[in-house]
C-alpha cells in the first residue's frame, strides 16, 4: 500500500523559538538597521519542526534534519520564549548564506484567525475559551532539493515599554541555521 504523503505536496513546519532576554541582556547595542543585523549565537534560537514525511532530527538547535521532496513547502514561524506576550521576535527575512540551496524565494503570509481562542479571564480554569481575531504569520518556501543550506535568520526583537502594554522596537538581530534536506522516496 502506498503511503498518500508519499505522493502529494506536504507542508513542513519549522518553529523558531527565541529567547529574547539572553539576547537584551548579552546583545544590550543592537543595529537598529534592518539590512545590517546583529549577529547573535545560535544557541539562544532554538528551531523546532513537524513534517508528516518522518521526524526531524536536530530538535532545539539550529540545525533540523528532514525528508522532503522537491515542490514540499517548508512553512517558517517564530516566536519569543514568552509566546510574544512580553517581549516578541518577528522574522523578517531567511537569506541563502552558503551551501546547496534548497529552498526557491522566501514569501512572508498572514493569515488572520476570526475565532482563534484563548482563555476566558472570567473564569477560574480558563474555560470555556473566548473567540477573537489573531493574525499568524509564516515565511513559506518551496523546496527545490536534497542538500544542506545554510542560512541566515533575520528577526526584529521587540521589547515591553514601561507601560507594560507597548512592545518597542530594541532591535535587528539574525543567526545562522543549517537546514538538511534528505531524499524520501
Amino acid at each position: 500500500m502506498t503511503d498518500l504523503n508519499l505522493l502529494k505536496r506536504v507542508f513542513i513546519n519549522i518553529l523558531s523559538v527565541v529567547d529574547t532576554d539572553f539576547i537584551i541582556e548579552n546583545y544590550p547595542e543592537p543595529s537598529l538597521d534592518e539590512d545590517m543585523p546583529t549577529q547573535v549565537s545560535p544557541s539562544c534560537c532554538y528551531m523546532f519542526g513537524q513534517s508528516p514525511r518522518g521526524a526531524i532530527t536536530g530538535q532545539g538547535t539550529a540545525a533540523l534534519k528532514f525528508k522532503a521532496r522537491p515542490g514540499d513547502v517548508a512553512a517558517f514561524m517564530c516566536t519569543s520564549i514568552y509566546a510574544d506576550s512580553s517581549s516578541a521576535a518577528l522574522i523578517y527575512g531567511l537569506k541563502y548564506a552558503s551551501g546547496d540551496s534548497v529552498f526557491t524565494g522566501f514569501i512572508p503570509e498572514v493569515v488572520t484567525r476570526t475565532g482563534a481562542v484563548s482563555p476566558d479571564t472570567d473564569t477560574p480554569n480558563g474555560l470555556p475559551a473566548i473567540h477573537s481575531a489573531l493574525n499568524f504569520a509564516s515565511w513559506n518556501t518551496f523546496v527545490k532539493k536534497a542538500g544542506t543550506e545554510k542560512m541566515q535568520v533575520c528577526f526584529a526583537l521587540y521589547a515591553l515599554a514601561g507601560d507594560g502594554n507597548t512592545q518597542n522596537l530594541w532591535g535587528y538581530y539574525c543567526w545562522d541555521a543549517s537546514i538538511m534536506i534528505t531524499k524520501t522516496k
